[in-house]
Order: structure tokens, then C-alpha cells, then sequence
């Protein structure tokens, strides 16, 4: 599969989830912000999201370069791996 098509199948995910997925719910600036204490806030709203597990396979799998993603931030995501992943854009 590729990145493409499992942004896709999440964002189908996302849509089809019972509840809505905090992201989707709250948009606000703190997904892509880049003020620390934003972003761990909304981290933390992704702990009840109802796609939790399919964001975490798909960021594992492709990894994100910017904003909170399945309840990381950026640099948390940096501080687990030492860098991005290789297939990373």
C-alpha cells in the first residue's frame, strides 16, 4: 500500500468513526502548532480517539514530519527514533 493510500484509508477511518476523532472535532491551531505546550495538549485529546490504533499503525508505518499524530508530537517522535523515517517527504 502505499503512503497515499493509507492516508486515505485513516481519513476513511476517521469519517466513518462513531464518534468523532478529536482532530476532526477540535480543530484547533495546537495540531500543527509549534508552541510545545500546544502541542502536548492536544496530544493528550488523542487518547479516547476512536482511531487511535489506525493512526498509530499508519504513523509507524509512514511517519509524519509535522503536527501531533496519534498522540505524539514531533519532537517525541524525533526523541524515539533520533530522526525521521526514511520515507518521510
Amino acid at each position: 500500500m502505499t503512503r497515499e493510500q493509507a492516508h486515505l484509508e485513516l481519513m476513511h477511518a476517521i469519517q466513518a468513526a462513531p464518534t468523532k476523532a478529536p482532530c476532526v472535532a477540535l480543530p484547533v491551531p495546537a495540531w500543527v502548532s509549534d508552541d510545545l505546550a500546544e502541542q502536548s495538549r492536544a496530544a493528550k485529546l488523542c487518547q479516547h480517539c476512536p482511531v487511535l490504533t489506525q493512526c498509530r499503525t499508519y504513523l509507524h508505518t509512514y511517519g509524519e514530519r509535522a503536527g501531533v499524530w496519534a498522540g505524539t508530537t514531533l519532537s517525541q517522535r524525533w526523541a524515539d527514533t533520533g530522526k525521521p523515517k526514511e520515507n518521510d517527504p
